[in-house]
């Protein structure tokens, strides 16, 4: 609230306005939501979310090339995954963005269209693994044309 509104509001309730009710109602219907709502992720211009996000209940099967992997989980873990069948892996922590919504954004953008980025869970609160792995390929947008090389048939 402005520091004029605020004048107002003290001399209109000291006078016995209703107007002063009024400016008060006004200050909180502009209150702006710091939070994201439980289950969301965060969105961008337009409505739509800044990453694909894999979920248990949405377990996409594939990504956009040049995107990052947005992991969604209830609670803390780790995801341990791999962009080449295991030789090299990475750890990447989850952070909580709104209460029970833990997000892990993997480093995908410079994998090229065929990639597989394959991964797995680790939950530092009960200690255990998730004992299986999941896996998305990077893939262009159903729609787009995809040139094959030379003497390949399309």
């Amino acid at each position: 609230m402005s520091i004029t509104r605020k004048r107002t509001f003290w001399v209109s309730l000291a006078a016995g306005s209703v107007f002063a009710a009024a400016l008060l109602a006004i200050g909180k219907s502009r209150h702006r939501r710091t939070s994201i709502p439980h289950g969301r992720a965060p969105r961008g211009a337009g409505g739509k979310s800044r990453l694909p996000a894999w979920r248990f209940s949405d377990r996409m099967a594939t990504l956009p090339p040049g995107r990052a992997l947005r992991i969604q989980v209830s609670s803390p873990a780790m995801v341990h995954w791999t962009a080449n069948q295991w030789d090299a892996v990475e750890d990447t922590r989850t952070t909580e963005i709104a209460p029970g919504v833990h997000v892990a954004d993997l480093a995908t953008e410079k994998l090229p269209p065929g990639a597989r980025v394959q991964f797995t869970f680790y939950w530092p609160g009960v200690n255990r693994w998730e004992g299986g792995d999941f896996e998305v390929r990077v893939e262009p947008a159903a729609g787009k044309m995809v040139r094959t090389a030379p003497g390949e048939p399309d």
